[in-house]
């Protein structure tokens, strides 16, 4: 297999005269090689949830990404179809008959025991499934070879949090306030990760709603909550001028339908994407998909949007299109990706979680609270950097990887 080589500029130069636009992008990814134009068409399958928010936003992104793709794809005289799943038939064999009929890639936008049925499935397919919506850090666990995760895990969420609380508020007090046997994981991860460089006060979520809501500001610069039973003190936070991170239901929430915000107080969550980005072409696709959608663009459509970029760019830079070929382009050590976050991206050798920046912010801000890692994305090591963000290879991750 010849080894992956990313975009060049030349390429995306190509794509702009199509209306894909200008794309700026980091050092890495700057003046390769050109790619291998693919030997077939490419056929992508979605599998999504009947009705469910966040597989509506994801399929909107999928449906952006293939159109974008297929101009591209015509340079070079080929093409990229989008196939649906049938919603009549049970998940698993819906899935099925689109591998059977011919899809290259398979693209799930899925709660975390959808994706899990899915993946399961998918050990007996040679054919890779990008894991557009559930975050569930088991999932990435399970170490599918041909499953990879383009939404970022819980692990990664939660980091994000840590690192931006470190540089934000360095040597102040944050309240941790979680109350179910998950949320108090999520509390531990938190404090694990902010050790020595922020003091860690917990309060139970039984005291949390007569401490916080309609009395003064609190004392610590910033309060987390997490798990059952806090729902009141979101939805009716008072204090502007400290924020407080809502860590409810990371794996289920969408960014664009998050929770209620406060009128007056500042209450901001992490995520994969926010409508206000505007760096690294961020502001071109934020438009198209506006345009498109009729709506902002949120994390589940960016990350849709992203699987099918990545796929196709895999696709591209292999000898044929076969889906055991494009997973074996994506999981390979060299690979890099851009999807317009200004690192180049790639998937974990032990996890096949996509490495990537994830940003601080609330649902209906003007502008994010934070990106993280911060620093420059160019310089350095990268990678390194942005596996700050989530399980390492000895943190529960399967031994030797998923590749």
């Amino acid at each position: 297999m010849p080894p992956f080589v990313p975009c060049t500029r030349r390429r995306f130069l190509q794509s702009a005269a199509v209306g894909m636009g200008a794309l700026l992008l980091p050092r890495q990814l700057r003046a390769l090689a050109p790619p291998v134009a693919p030997a077939s068409s490419m056929r992508v399958g979605f599998v999504g949830a009947t009705g469910a928010a966040r597989s509506s936003m994801a399929l909107a992104g999928v449906e952006l990404g293939v159109d974008e793709a297929n101009r591209t794809a015509a340079l070079f005289g080929s093409s990229v179809t989008l196939v649906r799943s049938d919603a009549s038939v049970p998940l698993a064999e819906a899935a099925r008959m689109l591998v059977s009929g011919g899809a290259t890639v398979l693209v799930a936008a899925l709660d975390d025991a959808g994706m899990a049925e899915l993946a399961a499935a998918a050990a007996g397919w040679s054919v890779p499934l990008l894991n557009a919506t559930a975050s569930a850090d088991a999932l990435r666990r399970a170490c599918s070879r041909h499953v990879f995760h383009v939404a970022p895990s819980r692990a990664m969420l939660v980091d994000a949090v840590a690192q931006w609380l470190a540089v934000t508020y360095p040597g102040k007090t944050v309240a941790l306030v979680s109350g179910d046997a998950n949320s108090t994981a999520m509390a531990d991860r938190l404090q694990r990760r902010i050790a020595g460089r922020m003091e860690v006060v917990r309060v139970a979520a039984t005291d949390a709603e007569a401490r916080y809501v309609g009395g003064s500001s609190p004392a610590e610069a910033a309060v987390i909550v997490m798990g059952d039973g806090v729902g009141r003190i979101a939805a009716g936070w008072p204090h502007a001028d400290v924020p407080l991170v809502d860590l409810r239901a990371l794996d289920t929430a969408s960014d664009s339908a998050s929770h209620p915000q406060s009128a007056a107080g500042l209450v901001v969550r992490p995520m994969a994407w926010h409508p206000s980005l505007d760096r690294f072409g961020a502001d071109q696709l934020n438009r198209r998909f506006r345009l498109r959608a009729g709506r902002a663009m949120d994390g589940d459509a960016w990350a849709g949007w992203a699987a099918v970029k990545i796929a196709t760019e895999a696709a591209m830079h292999a000898t044929s299109t076969p889906g055991a070929t494009i997973a074996d382009q994506l999981a390979g050590e060299r690979s890099a990706f851009d999807a317009q976050k200004g690192w180049p991206l790639s998937f974990r050798r032990w996890d096949h979680q996509l490495r990537q920046p994830v940003y601080v912010a609330a649902a209906n801000a003007a502008r994010v609270a934070g990106e993280l890692p911060a620093g420059p994305a160019d310089e350095g090591d990268s990678a390194a950097a942005l596996d700050a963000l989530g399980d390492g290879p000895g943190d529960g991750a399967c031994v030797g990887g998923a590749a």
